[in-house]
């Protein structure tokens, strides 16, 4: 048998998969709350957007798949009149051109509604990029600030580390200076000082 299918055409069951998970996507987005971030309420936003369009469409389909229904029963009924020597070849060329009509404007409707459907995922599709480059941004933020952070909390170990080094070493020269106070006259305690301030000045 072969297969008259338009590849450029959606496959029904592949269809109904993506606007279930269409319904259970919007589903979870209506629960969200964001007060502080703008980013995120934009989105959101956005996203609400698309869940009006997509309801939109669910509304158009369902209509749109009455009128197919009808015009299946119509192709029965004329099917059935195609058997009946009573009606007139005219009368059926007639029936038939309504139906082609029909056809073709159901036709045309199926095609929008399918462009609807690739434009609602496509806007969701950008939508959720943004969120995940915006949450890749906030993330490098994170660790970049995390970094920052423990390379200050390093420098200010090391600081205090170097203030208590000099500090036990001055002791210890004050000390030494003061010890040599009767042998020296103060010269040693005055060379100290001058040496601490040239320490402390370079």
């Amino acid at each position: 048998m072969t297969d008259t299918s338009n590849p450029t055409e959606p496959d029904i069951n592949e269809l109904q998969k993506e606007i279930i998970k269409f319904i259970e996507y919007f589903a979870q987005i209506s629960r969200i709350r964001v007060k502080d971030n703008k980013f995120i309420q934009e989105k959101i936003k956005q996203i609400s957007i698309q869940r009006v369009k997509f309801r939109k469409f669910a509304e158009e389909s369902i209509s749109q798949g009455l009128k197919m229904c009808n015009h299946a029963e119509d192709l029965i009924v004329f099917a059935e009149c195609c058997k009946d020597d009573g009606i007139s070849k005219e009368d059926l060329t007639e029936s038939l051109r309504l139906l082609l009509n029909d056809s073709k404007l159901y036709k045309s409707e199926a095609t929008l509604l399918r462009k609807q459907i690739e434009n609602i995922k496509n806007s969701l599709g950008r939508i959720a990029k943004e969120i995940s480059e915006y949450n890749d941004e906030i993330t490098k933020e994170q660790k970049d600030l995390s970094d920052r952070i423990d390379t200050e909390n390093k420098k200010t170990d090391d600081a205090k580390s170097s203030a208590k080094r000099s500090k036990v070493v001055a002791g210890l020269g004050l000390t030494a200076a003061v010890a040599s106070l009767p042998f020296t006259g103060g010269v040693s305690l005055v060379v100290f000082g001058l040496g601490t301030f040239a320490y402390s000045g370079g």
